[in-house]
């Protein structure tokens, strides 16, 4: 279930966070482009490459033959208006084992019959080794005038990008070129240009983009006067608005019941493309609404069930276009999304129906008398439970890590406040920026401190972190977080920035991730990995039919419109204790957090979680 263009395929990542880590930087990371070029890749948005005849895949190792000829793109996703800018890197220039060698500048432009191209392609000389190359998509926050760089070496591509305004790439691709050896001539070349210092890159020049229907491609020249990573092309490219961003229905799930007359159609909105980590859990959690459907149609014998769900991606506007679909198509209920920005999208655009999430935890969501329920306790509980962890080995003085959002603000302040009322001291605390995570492992040792609180939700910040703290003589603290990095993809990202060894002193709070015997039958139903996700989104739907089956009158199909049904419910579900408050948050219990620690760089569910009292 991906769509249409560059997004690598890596392993599942399990968290509820909208801003998670893509599986683009999974990738860029292992291969050490990040952070080498850039900090991350959103996989916001998707696009082809074909040099030739041979369109490049993730991973390909191809010949300097091969790249000798501008490729020629095609932008595949993006955003309605979007102006974007292509650029092509090589951070290994002239050799990979000497990243910093003097480089190759004025390299010869060529000129392209399509579009107002002023930066031309030109190939790369040959080099030594095998090199690294990365094309990377970034979206500008209007037009911007291009003018062509004077120098094509030593491209900085983090400092180019933040200056523009662009912030991370929001597709992109990597692949290997092997290479002849040439060091002699490069270096005879840079001389010859009078480049003076270190640098990692040179530019090659501009790709002529073609953007798939609805769309205009234009072009305009950029003033590239920094570098750090070898930058081989810049386009600028427009986006009409005619392009869709209508989010695709995924085909229907049917029980039907003999002599039923009345059908019960559930709508659900699920990320099952984009980032492969939202995907799986999105598939995981339709897996687990199938599964309970086949068991409310078997006790509810006079009705059939029809799922209909709509690819909303975990994003804020897919969620409100994929609300306004299932509005349409006489739904009584909707379960998603599991993103909490995508569910504060969607919910008012579906009101008066019933939303109801498998996973959905900012404390945003907590508003009486609307539309909304949850099988996921508010964040504002998780902080007590992480205090209470932290508690557990004794009240020493705590460093904490802190990112500037909604989700790391809101539990580090929470967890400070209960930490603090348990009689323990916050000692150091540290926000975080994209680019300071070494300097934060360091001063965090500095600091003396022997437990650290990491609230935050990008992995890729928390693996150099961790990394960055393995490598300090005697930093061997005890770690904790939140259900952010309850991630399989994150010892992956931790080893590619160096030693693991932090990463087994690191203890999470999660939030129950289903018993043993629905394990067990969801393994046996389906091949699909499993996520928690499943077990909320299986009580999800059996909230809402039961609260469907209570407003429904003469036994008419009716869309529930009021919290009043849904609130009567409770019961014991698979993913823990079952209840609603007044406002339809999840009533937390001894069964809803449970810790998990990493063991030979795999997550490890461990038991429940004791809730403190407030």
């Amino acid at each position: 279930m991906k769509s249409e263009g560059f997004r690598a395929d890596t392993e599942s990542a399990i968290s509820d966070y909208p801003d998670l880590i893509s599986d683009t930087t999974v990738i860029l990371a292992r291969e050490k482009v990040v952070p080498d070029v850039v900090d991350a890749c959103s996989d916001k948005a998707a696009f082809k490459a074909v040099f030739g005849d041979k369109m490049v895949m993730p991973g390909d190792v191809l010949s300097i033959n091969d790249i000798g000829n501008e490729p020629k793109i095609e932008i595949t996703q993006c955003s309605p208006g979007g102006v974007y800018s292509l650029l092509m890197l090589d951070p290994d220039m002239p050799s990979p084992h000497k990243p910093e060698y003097k480089m190759v500048n004025n390299i010869k432009k060529n000129d392209f019959d399509s579009g107002d191209f002023t930066v031309g392609y030109s190939g790369p000389e040959p080099g030594k080794g095998q090199h690294r190359y990365v094309l990377l998509l970034f979206q500008q926050p209007s037009f911007q005038s291009i003018t062509p760089p004077t120098k094509r070496a030593n491209f900085q591509t983090k400092q180019f990008a933040k200056d523009m305004g662009w912030g991370d790439p929001v597709a992109g691709v990597y692949f290997k070129v092997k290479h002849g050896d040439a060091r002699a001539a490069a270096a005879a070349a840079a001389a010859a240009a009078g480049q003076q210092g270190p640098s990692k890159g040179f530019l090659f020049g501009v790709v002529p983009v073609r953007v798939l229907p609805g769309a205009v491609a234009r072009n305009e020249p950029y003033d590239m006067a920094y570098s750090t990573a070898l930058l081989l092309c810049l386009v600028a490219a427009s986006a009409a608005v005619a392009v869709s961003e209508t989010p695709k229905t995924i085909p229907d799930f049917t029980i039907n019941n003999p002599g039923a007359k009345t059908t019960i159609k559930i709508g659900c909105m699920l990320p099952f493309s984009g980032s492969n980590a939202y995907a799986a859990k999105g598939v995981a959690a339709r897996e687990g609404i199938k599964l309970a459907l086949t068991d409310l149609a078997a006790a509810n014998k006079g009705y059939n069930f029809v799922l209909t769900c709509v690819d909303t991606q975990c994003e804020a506007d897919s969620a409100k276009a994929g609300a306004a679909i299932l509005k349409t198509r006489g739904v009584v209920g909707v379960i998603g999304e599991i993103c909490s920005k995508a569910s504060l999208a969607a919910k008012d655009v579906l009101a008066p129906i019933l939303l109801i999430s498998p996973t959905s935890t900012s404390d945003k969501l907590t508003i009486p008398g609307d539309n909304f329920f949850r099988l996921s306790p508010p964040d504002r509980f998780q902080s007590r439970v992480l205090a209470n962890l932290v508690k557990a080995s004794g009240l020493k003085p705590v460093g904490v890590v802190v990112e500037p959002n909604a989700y790391g603000q809101g539990l580090a302040d929470g967890f400070t406040a209960a930490y603090k009322k348990l009689g323990g001291t916050v000692k150091t605390t540290i926000v975080t920026t994209p680019t300071n995570a070494v300097q934060a492992a360091q001063d965090m040792a500095k600091s003396g401190v022997t437990k650290v609180v990491i609230a935050m939700n990008n992995d890729t910040w928390v693996a150099q972190f961790l990394a960055a703290g393995a490598a300090i003589p005697g930093f061997s603290p005890e770690l904790y977080a939140g259900d952010a990095q309850y991630s399989p993809t994150l010892p992956g990202l931790v080893a590619g920035f160096g030693k693991t060894t932090l990463l087994d002193k690191l203890t999470l709070s999660a939030y129950n991730q289903g018993t043993a015997a629905f394990k067990d039958r969801y393994a046996k139903a389906t091949k699909e990995p499993y996520a928690g996700h499943a077990a909320h989104a299986f009580d999800a739907a059996t909230v809402l039919v039961q609260g469907y089956l209570a407003d429904a009158k003469g036994g008419k199909p009716v869309a529930i419109a009021s919290n009043a049904s849904p609130l009567k419910v409770a019961f014991t579900g698979v993913s823990g204790n079952v209840k609603f408050d007044a406002t339809g948050d999840l009533i937390p219990d001894n069964t809803s957090y449970q810790s998990v620690t990493y063991k030979a760089l795999q997550p490890v569910v461990g038991g429940f979680l004791a809730l403190p009292s407030a």
